[in-house]
């Protein structure tokens, strides 16, 4: 009497979908005998609180050039069918952009379904159509003018909630499994250069220009990697123009420009190398190419 008894079974149940509440549930109590001392009659009920994981759930898309804007597919499999006209959120990195010129497509059984979507911030909210989707098979939503990422560094972190028609109770959540990284850069805007003394056998002296390829993201550094035509002693860097930086050797040809980069045509001076007493054989030229501080190639 008056003492508290925790009761559970274990084993025996399997939680429900989704995080619905379900009941009602009945208690009674009985004294060894079998007769009844109290009751609780279809009055608890009871819920989850965490959402299951999709069994499959990544992302592809149609360019993997810096900055493209193209369109995002993410595919899923989840545990339990997803009822007709569910609410699903789709969330964005911050370093894959949506547009709210975005349009956006569900995807079953070989069938694509334009369906109304609502961005705030980086998350879509949309609404599947009336076909119920079956639990293990796969189903997909497509995004277009999403932005890739501005660089190489790989991109994750695209996230998926499903929820049920009235959005009040959810199914599945997770973030796809796969990164994808982009292979293409970006060209930078404008680069000019002139060696200087024009002449065979030669000390050399570079003067470079160039402007970067966008206002968004400013690189960490930029590697330059000069003709291996060239004898390379030891490089190093002259004067700089519209820009501060700092230089250290990386390689043999390569040297390493760290500094606070900007949007304008920034200039500088290389030396440390000489010409042979032959033109080249053949074509070969000195790279340039920018990166973010993940090491990710930008330009």
């Amino acid at each position: 009497m008056g003492t508290n008894v925790t009761l559970g079974i274990v084993g025996a149940a399997t939680n429900p979908s989704t995080t619905t509440p379900f009941g009602p549930f009945s208690l009674f109590t009985y004294y060894n005998d079998g007769t009844i001392v109290a009751s609780l009659e279809n009055a608890l009920s009871a819920s989850t609180s965490v959402a299951s994981t999709f069994s499959y759930n990544q992302f592809s898309r149609s360019s993997n050039t810096n900055g493209d804007l193209n369109t995002y597919t993410i595919s899923l499999i989840q545990l339990a069918n997803l009822e007709q006209n569910a609410k699903v959120l789709v969330t964005f990195p911050t370093a894959a952009p949506p547009q709210n010129s975005s349009l956006c497509n569900f995807i079953y059984q070989g069938t694509t379904t334009p369906v109304g979507c609502t961005l705030s911030g980086y998350t879509f909210t949309l609404t599947t159509n009336s076909t119920v989707v079956t639990s293990g098979d796969t189903f997909s939503f497509s995004f277009t003018n999403i932005r890739n990422p501005l660089s190489f560094t790989a991109l994750s972190g695209i996230s998926t909630l499903t929820k049920t028609a009235n959005g009040l109770y959810s199914y599945s959540s997770g973030s796809c499994t796969n990164n994808l990284q982009n292979t293409v850069p970006t060209s930078f805007k404008n680069i000019n250069y002139q060696y200087s003394p024009r002449q065979l056998n030669q000390s050399i002296t570079l003067q470079l220009n160039f402007q970067l390829s966008q206002y968004t993201l400013m690189p960490s550094y930029i590697l330059l990697s000069i003709d291996t035509y060239f004898t390379v002693g030891t490089l190093s860097c002259g004067s700089f123009v519209n820009f501060v930086a700092t230089c250290s050797s990386v390689s043999s040809n390569t040297i390493k420009i760290s500094g606070s980069f900007n949007n304008s045509v920034m200039g500088i001076t290389i030396s440390g190398f000489s010409s042979q007493l032959t033109t080249p054989a053949t074509s070969t030229y000195t790279t340039l190419a920018s990166f973010d501080s993940s090491d990710g190639k930008i330009d």
